[in-house]
């Protein structure tokens, strides 16, 4: 009886040590997990906040292209009015008009090519963004997988180790 009995101990001893061994994998796990939704949730700040600057930047390329836009009705306005003075007279009015349309030609050729360096500048930090927010949580994700196959093998090899023991 008294083999018995210590056998029985020793088992309830090493059981009791498995579900320490068991709660401590669960606590890794459990903490991995909280970790991978802290850098989740980080990254998704960071995203937002790349999203806003990237949506402040696109409405500064939407301002320069509406900015071009009256620029260019300015152009067919000068070249209309030059088509008519060229008709009326010819002389000083037609140099200035002249003048005065390469200026504005030349101002939204500026202002096309200053939208276009913002646009592309807004859609670089929008990818940028997406792209750290994906691959962290990719991380997390296999971080969490991992602990949760080891968790599950102990498991495993912890009900084997008590049935074969029985």
């Amino acid at each position: 009886m008294d083999k018995e009995t210590e056998a029985l101990q020793l088992r309830l001893v090493e059981m009791h040590q498995e579900i320490m061994n068991l709660r401590e994998g669960y606590r890794i796990t459990s903490q991995r997990y909280t970790d991978a939704i802290a850098l989740i949730h980080n990254h998704a700040k960071q995203a937002e906040q790349a999203a806003k600057q990237t949506a402040e930047r696109v409405k500064e390329a939407a301002k320069k292209a509406s900015d071009a836009t009256e620029l260019a009705a300015q152009i067919v306005e000068i070249a209309a009015t030059l088509a008519q003075d060229k008709a009326e007279e010819r002389g000083r009015v037609l140099l200035d008009k002249v003048k005065l349309f390469k200026d504005v030609a030349e101002a939204l050729k500026a202002h096309i090519a200053e939208a276009a360096h913002v646009a592309l500048e807004a859609q670089t930090n929008s990818a940028l963004a997406v792209k750290a927010v994906a691959d962290s949580a990719a991380e997390a994700v296999a971080d969490v997988a991992v602990s949760a196959a080891a968790a599950a093998e102990e498991l495993e090899a912890d009900i084997m180790k008590s049935s074969h023991g029985n």
